[in-house]
């Protein structure tokens, strides 16, 4: 008697187990589904943007000579620039981008090394620069970002001074190997923009120019400037 009641109240419960079984399953189930949706579901940091910026430009001066005075340096004023970039926030840390910017510097003398000083009504100094850049971002718990980085690509460089009664001299270069390195800070507004404060050294080599006249000559084969910028960050 006492098996058979035994047997029969095993089977009562294996029974019952059977019937919760599934509903047991479903509820660990529905349960564990926002854990797994959380974990495969990553928070995006891949943000393509657009800068323009503009700002300040510091030309050394540029070799070269005169066939009355002889060698000497053009110095220039300061100057100004401007450009864009198009790239994309990889990560948290990591930005790449393509820039194209082109810069002016009014052309103060031309100061030769006897120390005669020559003035001129006119004239300046352009450099244009195609640049593909990385830029690490050093991210921390406020809005400031600082960061730094640089970028390889190519620039070409011309200039010309007005001597007056109609007279000038011109000079232009082909292509040539550009590069630039830079800091700054990023102050995040909102999540769609910033604004851009930093410092660019910018610079040229491998220049050919051709000089019209060619009484006169550049002999300064590179070129490169000190840039303070500002500029306004869209992100997508």
């Amino acid at each position: 008697m006492v098996n058979r009641s035994n047997n029969r109240l095993g089977a009562g419960l294996m029974h019952e187990m059977k019937k919760f079984l599934p509903a047991c399953v479903a509820i660990a189930s529905f349960g564990a589904t926002p854990s797994f949706a959380a974990d495969i579901a990553q928070p995006q940091t891949f943000h393509p943007y657009v800068e323009v910026f503009g700002g300040l430009d510091l030309l050394p001066g540029i070799s070269g000579s005169d066939p009355g005075f002889g060698p000497g340096q053009i110095r220039s004023n300061i100057g100004d620039f401007g450009g864009f970039a198009v790239g994309a926030k990889i990560n948290d840390n990591w930005r790449v981008d393509a820039e194209l910017s082109r810069s002016f510097n009014g052309v103060q003398n031309f100061t030769f090394n006897s120390g005669n000083v020559n003035t001129y009504q006119g004239g300046g100094v352009n450099q244009t620069y195609a640049l593909a850049n990385v830029w690490y971002d050093f991210h921390n718990q406020s809005a400031f970002v600082p960061y730094l980085g640089g970028g390889l690509g190519v620039g070409w460089a011309s200039g010309n001074l007005d001597l007056g009664g109609g007279l000038t001299i011109d000079a232009t270069s082909p292509a040539a190997f550009a590069l630039q390195v830079g800091a700054g800070i990023v102050y995040d507004v909102s999540e769609h923009f910033s604004i851009d404060v930093g410092y660019r050294f910018k610079a040229m080599t491998g220049l050919n120019p051709t000089v019209s006249p060619n009484s006169y000559t550049v002999d300064q084969t590179s070129v490169a400037s000190h840039n303070f910028q500002i500029g306004a960050v869209l992100y997508f």
